[in-house]
Protein backbone atom coordinates (compact mmCIF):
# COMPACT_ATOMS: atom_id res chain seq x y z
CA UNK A 1 0.00 0.00 0.00
CA UNK A 2 1.34 3.42 -0.94
CA UNK A 3 -0.02 6.59 0.65
CA UNK A 4 0.51 9.87 -1.17
CA UNK A 5 0.18 13.52 -0.17
CA UNK A 6 -0.66 14.46 3.39
CA UNK A 7 -1.67 10.88 4.29
CA UNK A 8 1.83 9.67 3.40
CA UNK A 9 3.41 12.48 5.38
CA UNK A 10 1.27 11.78 8.44
CA UNK A 11 1.07 7.95 8.49
CA UNK A 12 3.94 6.71 6.34
CA UNK A 13 4.37 6.28 2.62
CA UNK A 14 4.69 2.51 2.14
CA UNK A 15 3.21 -0.53 3.88
CA UNK A 16 3.27 -4.24 3.23
CA UNK A 17 0.28 -6.21 4.48
CA UNK A 18 -1.25 -9.59 3.70
CA UNK A 19 -4.49 -8.28 2.20
CA UNK A 20 -6.58 -9.13 -0.83
CA UNK A 21 -8.48 -5.96 -1.73
CA UNK A 22 -8.38 -2.18 -1.57
CA UNK A 23 -11.26 -2.24 0.91
CA UNK A 24 -9.17 -4.39 3.25
CA UNK A 25 -6.28 -1.94 2.88
CA UNK A 26 -8.38 1.05 3.93
CA UNK A 27 -9.94 -0.86 6.85
CA UNK A 28 -6.54 -2.04 8.06
CA UNK A 29 -5.05 1.45 7.93
CA UNK A 30 -8.10 2.85 9.74
CA UNK A 31 -7.82 0.22 12.46
CA UNK A 32 -4.12 0.87 13.01
CA UNK A 33 -3.95 4.65 12.78
CA UNK A 34 -6.34 6.76 14.88
CA UNK A 35 -7.56 9.63 12.75
CA UNK A 36 -6.84 7.95 9.40
CA UNK A 37 -10.51 7.50 8.43
CA UNK A 38 -11.36 11.04 9.52
CA UNK A 39 -8.51 12.39 7.37
CA UNK A 40 -9.78 10.40 4.39
CA UNK A 41 -13.42 11.41 4.88
CA UNK A 42 -12.68 15.09 5.50
CA UNK A 43 -10.42 15.64 2.48
CA UNK A 44 -12.41 17.37 -0.23
CA UNK A 45 -12.61 16.50 -3.12
CA UNK A 46 -11.65 13.01 -1.93
CA UNK A 47 -9.08 10.42 -2.91
CA UNK A 48 -8.25 8.29 -5.92
CA UNK A 49 -7.49 4.64 -5.31
CA UNK A 50 -5.36 2.89 -7.89
CA UNK A 51 -5.06 -0.90 -7.91
CA UNK A 52 -2.32 -2.51 -10.01
CA UNK A 53 -1.96 0.64 -12.11
CA UNK A 54 -5.67 1.22 -12.84
CA UNK A 55 -8.07 3.57 -11.10
CA UNK A 56 -10.85 2.02 -9.03
CA UNK A 57 -14.01 3.93 -9.91
CA UNK A 58 -16.62 1.94 -7.99
CA UNK A 59 -17.13 -0.10 -4.83
CA UNK A 60 -17.18 -3.39 -6.75
CA UNK A 61 -13.66 -2.75 -8.04
CA UNK A 62 -12.46 -1.83 -4.55
CA UNK A 63 -13.84 -5.11 -3.19
CA UNK A 64 -12.32 -7.30 -5.92
CA UNK A 65 -9.74 -9.76 -4.73
CA UNK A 66 -6.33 -9.18 -6.27
CA UNK A 67 -3.17 -11.24 -6.07
CA UNK A 68 -0.21 -9.11 -4.88
CA UNK A 69 -1.93 -5.79 -5.51
CA UNK A 70 -0.18 -2.47 -5.65
CA UNK A 71 -2.64 -0.11 -3.99
CA UNK A 72 -2.03 3.64 -4.19
CA UNK A 73 -4.20 6.09 -2.24
CA UNK A 74 -3.79 9.51 -3.82
CA UNK A 75 -5.49 12.79 -2.79
CA UNK A 76 -7.68 14.16 -5.58
CA UNK A 77 -7.11 17.74 -6.66
CA UNK A 78 -10.07 20.09 -6.97
CA UNK A 79 -10.79 20.97 -10.59
CA UNK A 80 -8.82 18.01 -11.93
CA UNK A 81 -11.72 16.83 -14.09
CA UNK A 82 -9.95 17.77 -17.33
CA UNK A 83 -12.56 20.32 -18.43
CA UNK A 84 -10.71 23.55 -19.12
CA UNK A 85 -13.82 25.41 -20.28
CA UNK A 86 -12.31 26.18 -23.71
CA UNK A 87 -15.03 24.79 -26.00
Amino acid sequence: IFLHGHLGERYGRRFEFAIHSAVEAVRLLGANFPGFMADVMNHKPGFLIKVNGGSAHDVATLRQTHICPDIHIVPAIAGAGGDDGLR
